[in-house]
């Protein structure tokens, strides 16, 4: 949910399309909705006992997270079915699809399938290492048009696709060369599989653009291109939030005609007003970020 605000705000139109319980949480996310401008109209509310999905982070007091706790039991119901009867009608008219591992891995394969029939960009986040191995297993990445994971995410959707090799764990707390040729490696894998471009965010250290640049074979000995942007110096008082400003400030300047390149540079300077932020989407988020 958290990048369609960031999307309002830098004047998009954004359609959630989800499930909420019918409870006093599933009303505060609609109410919510409505109050930051999105469509919220095509929200699912079920109403046989499911809860609305939370989270709850704690953050130490230089803003990073220390630990979380979630109940996402209701995101199962956003299996196939569901997108074939919720989402599938609205995908002719949609620019883009952002969409999260949060949904099961049937459903996340049905939607991208779907996208990827009707020529529907589609935007992939991750969440996490283990919903990031189901996603891949699934088949999901065929359908991918962006992919947007941290490290750890990425070097395991790599050994899913059944790259192996003794650099790819851990991730090293120090950055070396052999480290960075090895997320190349990870990377290239992914894009023969798919994706015509990556995201890989790395904190501090900033993100690694990887992507097919054009190139139409499947095997892509030299046809991908690298580039690393550097993160924004803020001073940071939390990180709640960034990684969806992130997405946010990426499609928003996708959906502008803006090149990946710009679009880098966007979705870095909406993570940075994040970060220097107590909410988890800045207010400082606006059109002017394009300007």
């Amino acid at each position: 949910l958290n990048p369609l605000p960031g999307l309002a705000r830098l004047g998009c139109n954004p359609k959630l399309l989800s499930v909420v319980g019918n409870d006093s949480l599933g009303a505060l996310v609609l109410r919510a909705c409505e109050d930051a401008g999105l469509d919220g109209t095509h929200v699912t509310r079920l109403s046989d006992g499911a809860r609305t999905a939370t989270y709850m982070a704690l953050h130490r007091s230089d803003g990073d997270l220390l630990a979380a706790v979630a109940d996402m039991s209701i995101c199962g119901r956003m299996d196939g079915s569901w997108v074939r009867a919720c989402v599938l009608p609205h995908l002719a008219s949609a620019p883009i699809v952002v969409a999260d591992a949060n949904l099961p891995p049937d459903g996340l394969r049905t939607l991208a399938e779907a996208c990827s029939s009707l020529g529907v960009p589609f935007f992939f986040e991750p969440v996490s290492v283990p919903k990031a191995d189901a996603a891949v297993r699934a088949g999901v990445l065929r359908g991918c048009t962006f992919v947007s994971p941290n490290e750890e995410e990425l070097l395991a959707m790599a050994r899913a696709l059944g790259q192996t090799g003794q650099n790819l764990l851990p991730v090293p707390t120090a950055v070396s060369e052999a480290h960075e040729r090895a997320l190349e490696a990870a990377a290239t894998l992914l894009l023969a599989h798919g994706p015509r471009t990556l995201l890989v965010t790395r904190g501090a250290a900033g993100v690694l653009l990887a992507s097919r640049d054009g190139a139409s074979s499947a095997v892509l000995p030299g046809g991908v291109r690298f580039l690393r942007f550097a993160a924004h110096p803020v001073k940071v008082r939390s990180t709640r939030g960034a990684g969806d400003s992130f997405v946010a400030g990426f499609v928003g300047a996708w959906l502008r005609g803006l090149g990946e390149d710009a679009c880098m540079h966007a979705a870095l300077a909406a993570a940075a007003a994040t970060l220097e932020s107590d909410a988890a989407v800045s207010q400082a988020l606006s059109p002017a970020l394009f300007l």
